[in-house]
Parts: C-alpha cells; structure tokens; sequence
C-alpha cells in the first residue's frame, strides 16, 4: 500500500504455503492479492500461475513432489559439503531438523542452514557459510530428476485456474 501498488502476488518455488497468510492480509485492504506459484519444468524453465486455487489438489501434489526432490538434494550437498571439510561435524539431518524447528512454517533451504551455521559459530555471516557451501560442493552431481514437461505444468496451472506466465524469459524461450 505504501508502495502505491494495486496488487501483489507471491511466487515462491513449488509452494503455496504463503498463499492463505497473504489472503488474509490483504482483505479489505486497497492491495489485491493474487494467489500465485513458481512451478519447475523438465525443460528447465520456471513458470509462473497467476490467480491458482492454493489448495488445487493436482497443484498442491506437484508442489509435494518436487519439495521432496529439493529436501533430498538439500540433504545429499549438505553431505557432499561435510564430506569436502565443511566444518559441521555433527548428523546432517539433524542440522536440517534443527533448522526446521526454528522455521516451523517454511521450507528449509541453504539461505536457512547458512544462518543456523553462522549462528553456532561456525562462519563470520550466513553469507560466508554460503559460499564455503558453494566452493565445497562444486564438484557435486544430483541425483536424476525431472519435473513435468512445461505443457503439462501450463495445463496444471490451467486446471487450478490460473494463468501461465514464463519466468526469468531467455532469449531461447
């Protein structure tokens, strides 16, 4: 409002989980709030669904899906950055469960653990953390996965009444 927008859409990757919070925020309000997600593709694009039903079961199961994959993948880099000498020496899944635990209503991501990890001592920043992270795991290959062809995630969004918009557009869209 102070920003003079008319309205606003959160598009977080493979998440509605913001969606009811922002719902309820801005009723009543002079900001429209537009339900919205960022969903991955095989082809490796992002699109965004403008307008979503939030609790569109296909929608919510394809966001489900892929979380896992990426709380996998958190998992394994996590691992592959203790194996390389990141200076963590306790159980990775607990760092994550513990992190979890301070972030009871989000994802858990790098951005997350990098705090905990700069918190406890073990880095000046999170920002340190991070990049000891990426220097530590540039040698690191994720497990095979593909998310549904962009077709079939336009259809999704279709299905949950919502409207296809490419992210992040390349030349070679």
């Amino acid at each position: 409002e102070r920003l003079g927008l008319a309205a606003i859409a959160k598009t977080d990757h493979d998440s509605v989980a913001g969606c009811a919070y922002l719902a309820d925020a801005a009723k009543g309000g002079p900001v429209e709030y537009i339900p919205a997600v960022e969903l991955s593709t095989a082809e490796g694009y992002h699109i965004l669904g403008f307008y979503v039903d939030p609790e569109y079961p296909e929608l919510l199961e394809n966001c489900e899906h892929e979380k896992e994959y990426g709380r996998l993948l958190l998992k394994l880099r996590l691992r592959h950055w203790q194996e390389k000498g990141g200076p963590y020496g306790g159980d990775i899944a607990e760092l994550i469960e513990h992190t979890h635990r301070l972030r009871p209503e989000g994802e858990v991501g790098l951005k997350q653990v990098a705090m905990v990890l700069a918190g406890r001592g073990l880095f000046p920043s999170p920002d340190a953390a991070r990049e000891d992270y990426e220097e530590r795991i540039a040698d690191f290959t994720p497990p095979p996965h593909s998310p549904p062809p962009a077709g079939e995630i336009i259809s999704l969004i279709g299905g949950a009444g919502g409207v296809a918009v490419v992210a992040h557009p390349k030349s070679d869209a």
